[in-house]
């Protein structure tokens, strides 16, 4: 699905539930579809700031938890217990490594669909979106290996 398409379906999703088109959360919206990686709001906040969007921090939590509500945004737990946001696809399944010293969040290029969809479909539970999420420490990013030494 391209870019243009799915921020059309954001935002008439937002309209049909009856959330105003205001300018700050169109940037919001704009700034969540150009992530590479999944941001915290502060990263977000940071973000708006700079694209100068009339935004405070609280308008940011506010707006990404109803994203979240809403389904199209999911919220990711980071090492030190703040959330990492990021937009769902609805036709793609992921699995991630997360660092546990410090928090980068890598994605697999990989199936994580067909092994661990039969395991929740075992559980009782429809794997429609399936996200999975392994922390471990890694090695070569956050410069763990380079103290061990």
């Amino acid at each position: 699905m391209n870019g243009g398409k799915v921020q059309s379906e954001i935002l008439q999703t937002l309209r049909a539930a009856g959330y105003r088109l205001t300018g700050p959360r169109r940037k919001l919206v704009d700034l969540l579809l150009q992530a590479e990686a999944p941001l915290t709001a502060e990263e977000i906040y940071q973000r708006a700031r700079q694209a100068r969007a009339q935004a405070n921090l609280s308008t940011i939590y506010r707006n990404l938890a109803t994203f979240c509500e809403m389904g199209w945004l999911e919220a990711l737990p980071g090492p030190s217990g703040e959330r990492h946001y990021q937009v769902r696809s609805a036709d793609e399944q992921r699995l991630s490594v997360m660092c546990l010293d410090c928090g980068e969040l890598t994605t697999l290029k990989t199936d994580a669909g067909g092994p661990f969809n039969a395991v929740v479909r075992d559980l009782g539970f429809s794997a429609q979106s399936l996200r999975v999420t392994v922390a471990a420490h890694c090695e070569h990013i956050c410069g763990r290996k380079a103290e061990a030494k």
